[in-house]
């Protein structure tokens, strides 16, 4: 059998079968696409055309009663409902192993793994995209403006959320007008830069204008309102100065130097140029080297003569030194009796007025203290004998400050007297007289000496004691507080010149040893009258070495009874016999 048969029944077949079949023929011819013809017996198919099963390998006769019409060369024929036929928009082209169809209608999409799209149906703007290695997606159209971006690696892409315009005109700058908003800014004229319109806002061209160009060392300066221009640069050294208001700036014609070292002066050290004057030791003055010629640094300045118009102000301690002057002819301040000279700031401020007789003082608004030629008044009224005078209108003290080195004792405050002239033949020297205040009627005015006792203890202040108090009577020595004595107590030797007061709870005696403190340097001359101010209980000083009785046995100091006592530097001795109460 002809191979062109057993295809006929496959849509695309390499044979295209023509089959005409006449009643009374018993052949079937079967035209191949070469064109070769082939006769076929019918057998019991007369009227009926011919069918092949490819299954069975056998022919049949097409049931009904017309014979099928023949397609034309390369036309598939295929079955209808058991009747075969052809259309012309269905051919295969063996030579080109090309099939065509006019028309193909899919029950069931076809797959993207064979070429389809694996959908039935689309919505107007929808874009397919792989959403897997197989398959394909839709991604839903939005809103005008935004763009299709990437989602990344193996993501699905995704429309944006910002919107871009959907014209441009040259020049046009993109900027976000609102949240995911982009719109065009319009270009403007040459020049113009960019700038901030601020937080939350567009920004805008400037009005100000720029250069387009700029040589190395340009500087920019406005030329004119809103246009900035281009000052070219010049020779190392010129300064950039002001041309005036409303003016360009200009280099300047003097050139600077390029370094400094502190303390530097600026000096011309030739036309237009200015160079360093180097600092020297301290104590120099600055002098000129006379006319075209540098200024230079002196320890000896030479000033014939200064003339004072306005006021000198002094920012530190300046020293005014005058010149060795064995003859007494130089003045180092030369003033008349209508001149001062003040330090300081006039009026409230001012420190010093210097007259032609007196120095006046001036911490406030007015004069409180004068230094003249007879003494010093510090708030005092001046006085033709008085070296020192203090204001009276409150308690006043003449000291030495405390000493501030660690571990150091105070330092000696000596008020001493004149001494009569040197060489002269049995003078005496000045008094020291201490004078209080002036008092008036029956009030007294005292003279107080006092002491610091070692009582306290090894690093906290003492109290100052009143141990001499001299009025009209004579002198008075304060005595100090009553001491309790214990059995064995010491009695301290602390109202020299006075009256010293014990008491005890009970009979007792006194260290035998030191009765009373051990003498030394500090109590060398103390005499002291020793009375027991007790009402009923004897104390017993205890003869000792350190302390000579007169009996030369223990003293019983009974109630209410006193003796003296004096210490010559080594021993205490008793000086008077017991005085006894009656």
């Amino acid at each position: 059998m002809h191979k062109c048969l057993v295809s006929l029944v496959l849509l695309l077949s390499l044979l295209t079968l023509c089959a005409t079949v006449q009643a009374q023929d018993t052949f079937v011819d079967v035209t191949d696409v070469v064109g070769g013809v082939y006769h076929l017996p019918l057998a019991n198919c007369p009227t009926q055309g011919l069918t092949y099963t490819r299954s069975t390998n056998s022919f049949g006769c097409v049931s009904g009663s017309s014979v099928p019409a023949p397609g034309s060369n390369t036309q598939v024929v295929f079955n209808d409902s058991g009747v075969l036929g052809a259309d012309a928009g269905f051919t295969y082209v063996k030579a080109t192993d090309t099939a065509t169809l006019g028309a193909l209608v899919l029950t069931t999409p076809l797959p993207a793994t064979s070429g389809g799209t694996g959908f039935a149906s689309f919505a107007v703007g929808d874009l397919l995209y792989a959403n897997a290695a197989t398959t394909l997606a839709k991604l839903a159209d939005v809103a005008a403006g935004s763009y299709l971006r990437s989602g990344g690696v193996t993501t699905a892409p995704v429309w944006s959320t910002a919107t871009l315009p959907n014209t441009a005109t040259t020049g046009d700058v993109l900027y976000a007008s609102a949240s995911n908003v982009y719109s065009n800014l319009a270009a403007v004229a040459a020049g113009a830069y960019l700038r901030s319109g601020g937080v939350t806002t567009a920004p805008v061209w400037s009005t100000l204008a720029l250069p387009n160009a700029a040589t190395t060392g340009d500087v920019l300066y406005a030329s004119a309102s809103n246009v900035i221009s281009a000052l070219a640069d010049v020779a190392a050294g010129s300064y950039l100065r002001s041309g005036g208001v409303a003016s360009a700036p200009v280099w300047s014609t003097t050139t600077l130097p390029n370094s400094a070292t502190t303390g530097d002066l600026l000096y011309a050290s030739a036309s237009n140029i200015y160079s360093n004057l180097a600092d020297v030791a301290t104590g120099s003055v600055l002098i000129s080297g006379g006319v075209t010629t540098a200024p230079n640094w002196s320890t000896t300045p030479t000033v014939t003569s200064v003339t004072l118009t306005g006021s000198i102000l002094l920012n530190n301690n300046v020293p005014i030194n005058s010149k060795d002057n064995a003859a007494a002819t130089q003045s180092l301040l030369s003033l008349t009796t209508s001149n001062n000279i003040s330090l300081g700031y006039s009026g409230a401020a001012t420190l010093f007025l210097i007259g032609g007789t007196s120095i006046d003082l001036y911490p406030g608004a007015s004069a409180n203290g004068r230094l003249t030629s007879t003494g010093l008044y510090l708030g005092g009224a001046v006085s033709a004998t008085d070296i020192l005078n203090v204001s009276g209108q409150a308690a006043r003290i003449i000291g030495s400050a405390r000493h501030t080195t660690a571990a150091t004792a105070g330092n000696t405050l000596t008020l001493k007297a004149g001494g009569a002239v040197s060489g002269g033949s049995n003078l005496a020297g000045g008094n020291l007289i201490l004078v209080p205040g002036v008092s008036t009627g029956s009030g007294t005015s005292l003279v107080n000496i006092q002491a610091y006792p070692g009582t306290a203890g090894a690093t906290a202040d003492n109290t100052a004691v009143t141990y001499l108090a001299v009025s009209s009577i004579g002198g008075v020595v304060t005595p100090a507080a009553t001491q309790t004595i214990a059995a064995g107590n010491t009695i301290a030797a602390d109202s020299c010149g006075g009256v010293k007061r014990i008491t005890a709870a009970g009979a007792v005696s006194t260290d035998t040893t030191n009765p009373f403190t051990a003498p030394a340097a500090a109590n060398t001359g103390c005499v002291m009258m020793l009375c027991n101010i007790g009402t009923t209980n004897a104390i017993t000083l205890k003869r000792a070495t350190l302390f000579f009785a007169l009996a030369g046995a223990d003293v019983v100091l009974l109630a209410n009874s006193c003796i003296e006592v004096i210490n010559d530097g080594t021993i205490w001795r008793q000086s008077t016999a017991l005085l006894t109460a009656s």
